[in-house]
């Protein structure tokens, strides 16, 4: 690992404490012009302006996934009141953490992924295009987990890969899931995802429990990758995707179709998937 990606990574998991500029120069053992110029090099922005600019993001995707009260995400962020926090806030997203939170989409363009996470490979504009979905009827089976934050990045790991490939045997039929994140009431640092791994049925051929997928507006992205690539994808769409389009995101599930091409499915070091994210313009 670098030394600027070491400095990165420190401040990823100090932004809940007074992490400062005196700290980064500190354990870089360097001067603070040359810590300056690595972070202009690496980031575009000086090591004090993306320290304020992580705290940001990071109070922003709280207000969005948790029931966390604005005075308490300033405490977190080591704002000195709610009003130093709600000035910053404003300033940087052009609206107050109370009309951020209550919007029925949410614009990521000035949201920044930490920068350890930021791949090279970005995603392919040609692998994308807007959809119209129609209502669909899934039947299948539910699961629920608990997300954290600060998310560093990877939303999927090799058990989930396993459901996958399990789900794809079983119904051998292509393969939906669906994922809607919902706050948990009095929840901090906590998020609940219900997930949806299904086939689709037909509206005149229902029988035992299905349920309804809401249809609308989405970003398609047909995706071929790593497992790696795969775990950050939706932030890479979220994140690196939409604003470049000009759509922002708006509220419902995500969907992921795996194709089912008949036969045993089983992990081939390579991650083939259409992704849907619920969009508007």
């Amino acid at each position: 690992m670098s030394s600027i990606d070491i400095l990165l990574l420190y401040i990823e998991e100090h932004l809940s404490n007074e992490v400062c500029v005196s700290d980064i120069v500190r354990i870089s053992g360097c001067s603070r012009r040359t810590v300056h110029s690595m972070f202009i090099e690496r980031v575009g922005i000086s090591p004090g302006a993306y320290i304020r600019r992580r705290k940001l993001c990071n109070a922003a995707v709280w207000l969005r996934l948790t029931s966390m009260s604005g005075t308490a995400i300033a405490f977190r962020l080591g704002f000195s009141s709610h009003q130093s926090f709600s000035r910053e806030f404003t300033r940087f997203f052009g609206v107050s953490p109370r009309v951020y939170r209550n919007r029925d989409t949410w614009d990521m363009s000035l949201l920044m992924p930490p920068a350890p996470m930021v791949r090279e490979n970005s995603l392919d504009l040609a692998c994308s295009r807007l959809v119209s979905l129609p209502e669909m009827l899934l039947s299948g089976s539910k699961m629920s987990f608990i997300g954290k934050l600060p998310c560093q990045g990877r939303t999927r790991d090799s058990q989930w890969m396993k459901l996958i490939f399990d789900n794809l045997n079983r119904c051998e039929h292509d393969l939906f899931i669906v994922s809607e994140t919902r706050i948990i009431p009095g929840g901090v640092d906590n998020f609940l995802v219900n997930t949806l791994f299904g086939r689709v049925v037909d509206f005149d051929d229902v029988c035992g429990r299905v349920e309804s997928i809401s249809g609308g507006l989405y970003l398609k992205y047909s995706f071929s990758g790593t497992p790696v690539e795969y775990s950050t994808l939706s932030i890479d769409i979220a994140t690196g995707l939409l604003p470049v389009l000009g759509l922002k995101r708006r509220r419902g599930a995500d969907i992921e179709c795996f194709k089912y091409s008949g036969g045993e499915v089983s992990d081939t070091g390579v991650v083939c998937c259409d992704y849907y994210m619920p969009v508007s313009h």
